[in-house]
C-alpha cells in the first residue's frame, strides 16, 4: 500500500525565517521614494495595514491607482534589493535543518506559500541552505498563483493541485492570523506562529497557537499538539 501524503505548509517570512533587518533597510529606502511615506508613517500604519489587508505594498499601490504590472515590478525590485542585503543582514532560520530533515523522514511533504514572489522565496531558501528540503513545485509565490493573496483560496488550491495525490492531512503554519481563514475553509489544520495580536487566537479558524515554530514542530513529531490548542 502506498504511504499517505501528509502536507506541512509554511509561510516564509516571520514564520520559517526571519529576514527582518534586511527588509527593514530596504523598506526605509523604498517607502519614501515609492509610496511617499516617511519611516514613521510606515511604522505607525504598517502593522495594521498588513493585518487588515494582508499585503501593505499592494494596499498602498492600489490606493495610488497603480496597475498590476507596476505592483509586480515593484515587488521584483524590492525582492532583488532584500536578497542583496542578506549577506550583510544574515537571516535567522526559525527551525533547525535537522528538524526539517526529521519531518521529512517522518513522512511529511514540506511546502511554502508566501506573499512574495517565487524567485524571492527560492533566493532566501538557497541562501540559508534550506532549498533541499522543499520540492520546487511546492514553493509558491504570488506570481505562482495569479498574483492572488493568502486571503483567498487560490494559493492553497494551486498547491493542492500540484500534489501527486490528495493529502491525508494538511497543515498551514502562518504568522498572520487572517491569512489562515481561507486555508481553514479548504480543510487545512491551521497554526498561528508568532501571533500579531492578543485576540488573534480567539478567531474560530485557528486551531493551534505557538509563540515559536520549533517547539510546535517537535510537538507535532511527538504527537503532542494538544499542548498548543487554542480552545
Amino acid at each position: 500500500m502506498a504511504s499517505p501524503l501528509n502536507l506541512l505548509t509554511f509561510d516564509l517570512d516571520d514564520c520559517l525565517v526571519q529576514t527582518g533587518p534586511a527588509q527593514s533597510k530596504v523598506f526605509k529606502e523604498i517607502y519614501p521614494k515609492v509610496f511617499h511615506l516617511s519611516e514613521e508613517e510606515r511604522a505607525d500604519r504598517g502593522r495594521q495595514v498588513y493585518k487588515n489587508h494582508g499585503c501593505a505594498i499592494t494596499y498602498y499601490a492600489q490606493r495610488m491607482g497603480k496597475p498590476e504590472r507596476w505592483i509586480e515590478d515593484t515587488y521584483t525590485h524590492i525582492a532583488h534589493k532584500v536578497l542583496a542585503e542578506l549577506e550583510e543582514h544574515v537571516p535567522v532560520c526559525l527551525v533547525t535543518p535537522e528538524l526539517l530533515g526529521n519531518l521529512q523522514a517522518a513522512g511529511f511533504t514540506l511546502a511554502i506559500i508566501t506573499q512574495g514572489q517565487k524567485h524571492y522565496a527560492n533566493g532566501v531558501l538557497s541562501h540559508m541552505g534550506l532549498d533541499n528540503f522543499f520540492n520546487d513545485d511546492f514553493v509558491l509565490g504570488r506570481d505562482s498563483v495569479g498574483f492572488t493573496t493568502k486571503r483567498t483560496v487560490h494559493p492553497y488550491n494551486e498547491l493542492l493541485r500540484r500534489l501527486p495525490k490528495k493529502p491525508e492531512a494538511k497543515f498551514m503554519l502562518e504568522d498572520s492570523a487572517l491569512n489562515l481563514a481561507a486555508a481553514h475553509e479548504l480543510g487545512f489544520t491551521t497554526a498561528l506562529i508568532h501571533g500579531k495580536g492578543p485576540t488573534d487566537t480567539q478567531l474560530p479558524f485557528i486551531k493551534y497557537h505557538a509563540e515559536t515554530l520549533e517547539p510546535f514542530l517537535r510537538a507535532k513529531l511527538a504527537g503532542r499538539l494538544d499542548l498548543f490548542l487554542t480552545e
